[in-house]
């Protein structure tokens, strides 16, 4: 019997333009690999500020914002967390503001009569009562406040145009390095006025007349 030799198949051959194929095949996909890991990085290390920046944007223009994203953070990293992530927001805020706006004259948001508006005549309701007349405290700072700073301007009642009014408003910047952190005052005259507290998520609107 004769014996044959049969040669090994070309894609078992150790020395085969197939294996070299496989292996350079190997070779690219492990490099194709790194390539898309890199590109996912650089996508995420790229859209990492831009969010930031979105989400900074949309807190200070949208009301809803602000809350809707403190409450998703508290029910994924917790209160404690949120608290010291809004304190360092807060910090780099306020670093910002007072590079960016440094030279921001304080604002104002309302005139100020140049003379004091005379009362209306008492009511009968009133006439045992004297005017409600808040002195005027005037500008924290003398040389860096906005018009009108420290002085009352009485807020009058549309219903009721022929009544003294009942509320004063006036605006303080108090810190020197810092317009724009205003404090608006409102003096209430309580001897004609009730004040209590109404329920709500929002600022409550009244709904009679």
């Amino acid at each position: 019997m004769e014996g044959t030799v049969e040669p090994l198949p070309e894609a078992q051959s150790p020395a085969s333009p197939a294996a070299a194929d496989v292996k350079a095949g190997g070779w690219r996909g492990r490099k194709v690999e790194r390539l898309l890991r890199f590109k996912w990085m650089a996508i995420a290390v790229m859209g990492l500020p831009a969010l930031v920046i979105a989400l900074w944007l949309a807190v200070h223009r949208f009301d809803w914002a602000g809350p809707l994203l403190a409450n998703s953070l508290r029910a994924v990293i917790g209160s404690n967390n949120v608290t010291r992530l809004e304190e360092f927001s807060y910090a780099v805020e306020d670093r910002w503001n007072r590079i960016w706006r440094r030279r921001e004259p304080p604002k104002a948001y309302w005139g100020v009569p140049s003379s004091r508006i005379p009362q209306p005549p008492p009511t009968s309701a009133t006439v045992a009562l004297p005017s409600f007349q808040p002195r005027d405290p005037g500008p924290v700072h003398k040389l860096w406040s906005a018009p009108g700073d420290g002085v009352w301007v009485p807020i009058r009642d549309p219903r009721r145009p022929n009544e003294a009014p009942y509320l004063f408003k006036t605006l303080l910047h108090p810190d020197r390095v810092r317009s724009w952190g205003e404090l608006f005052v409102v003096a209430v005259d309580l001897r004609r006025v009730r004040v209590y507290a109404v329920a709500g998520s929002q600022e409550p609107k009244a709904d009679n007349k």
